[in-house]
């Protein structure tokens, strides 16, 4: 697979697929790649002299992946597929029923449950077994929240991504690998709806 690079015009070319690109040159180590809602960013080191199509061909794989899920995220915001739920105090009630019954399926409990704005992640798990849960869930169904729910109360018993924390979701989630290419979709969908000032 060719990769034809045009940087004037903000965009790469897979075989014919144009990517929007944004370079930036920051005070960083190394170089890292990241997607999101307006395409693929290019994060440089300032005095970096590398080639912008070395850098990119080797994760032209990657690239492509993230691309269709971003495309497929456009499509359901602009056919209004996605429901946001505009009440925040509803979602944090919605989000504290989950999390009682998952505590009780998975013999933990939490000491604390945040719902806050989280532009990276859809939920965290602090040390204290204090549970964080991105304000972005507000535009997840429900069956995607539960998810985050056990997700990150899993991490209490299991706190790394090892296939022992994915034995214990599996046994509630067996279709792990749909649930999270939904995730990434509605990721990027989400960060297309803040932009706008619907989430």
């Amino acid at each position: 697979m060719s990769l034809a690079l045009s940087v004037e015009n903000n965009f790469i070319e897979f075989s014919g697929e144009r990517i929007p690109l944004s370079i930036q040159k920051r005070k960083v180590r190394r170089l890292r790649l990241e997607y999101g809602p307006r395409g693929l960013t290019l994060i440089m080191p300032l005095n970096s002299t590398c080639k912008i199509d070395e850098v990119l061909s080797p994760h032209k794989r990657w690239i492509l992946k993230r691309e269709s899920e971003r495309m497929e995220a456009c499509r359901r915001v602009i056919s209004g597929d996605i429901r946001v739920r505009k009440n925040p105090e509803a979602l944090r009630e919605h989000i504290k029923t989950l999390t009682q019954k998952a505590q009780e399926a998975l013999g933990v409990k939490v000491s604390r449950i945040t719902v806050r704005n989280m532009k990276t992640r859809w939920g965290s798990m602090g040390p204290k077994k204090s549970m964080n849960i991105s304000s972005w869930t507000a535009c997840l169904p429900d069956n995607l929240i539960r998810y985050i729910v056990y997700h990150e109360l899993a991490h209490i018993i299991q706190p790394n991504h090892g296939s022992e924390f994915y034995k214990i979701i599996g046994k509630f989630f067996p279709d792990l690998k749909d649930i999270d290419k939904e995730l990434k979709i509605y990721f990027f969908a989400a960060g297309m709806l803040a932009e706008r000032g619907d989430l």
